[in-house]
């Protein structure tokens, strides 16, 4: 976070919305808040939400990229087969 002058926030608290079946990171160099105790908007409380401070730096840290466990491929498949045009063979 670059370092402002007024009439900008001395600190800010950003959440972060991680898609771990995309990529998996850790969140370093800041320190984590509380949500519930922010004004931050209630959709994006569900989030992990992170203090930052002038000449602060958020570094996500890749674990992994993509799914390393997916789920097993399913296919069903359901037939009806008539063996004359009637449909009683």
């Amino acid at each position: 976070m670059p370092v402002t002058d007024a009439p900008w926030a001395a600190q800010e608290v950003w959440a972060f919305e991680a898609h771990n079946d995309l990529r998996l990171v850790s969140v370093e160099g800041v320190s984590a808040v509380d949500p519930n105790q922010t004004r931050l908007p209630q959709e994006w409380r569900q989030f992990p939400t992170f203090l930052m401070q002038p000449g602060k730096v958020m570094r996500l840290d890749e674990k992994r990229r993509g799914n390393s466990d997916p789920a097993p491929d399913q296919l069903n498949l359901q037939r009806k087969l008539w063996l004359d045009f009637s449909g009683g063979g």
